[in-house]
């Protein structure tokens, strides 16, 4: 008899607690972590119902966004106002990140579309 193994729902949240710790090591070692995060997050996305894939969903687009901005303000960075973009972006990636950790610990929904929770 062939089964599929179907993970639990613990090994789900589990997974995804190691995608936000990635994400948030990506703080402190300047982003790298945060490309293993993602592609963390593209492979598990599709494997989880609910509000977990709500959570993949939301690090992918802070992962996107990021990068567009950090593009963005090194590209302004020329005219002197880059700079302040970026400290935007960084400060932007953090309540993301924390956000979404929080919503994750408290097993609620988060919305993947909005730009800030």
């Amino acid at each position: 008899m062939n089964q599929d193994v179907i993970p639990n729902n613990d090994d789900q949240r589990s997974t995804l607690w190691i995608a936000y710790a990635l994400f948030g090591a990506g703080i402190l070692f300047g982003g790298l972590p945060a490309i293993a995060g993602v592609i963390l997050a593209y492979i598990k996305k599709e494997e989880v119902l609910g509000i977990y894939q709500d959570h993949y969903r939301f690090l992918i687009k802070t992962f996107w966004g990021t990068l567009l901005g950090f593009v963005i303000g090194g590209i302004l960075s020329v005219i002197g106002i880059g700079a302040l973009i970026i400290l935007a972006v960084c400060i932007w990636y953090i309540f993301r990140v924390v956000v979404g950790a929080l919503r994750l610990k408290e097993n609620s929904t988060i919305t993947p579309t909005g730009w800030f929770k």
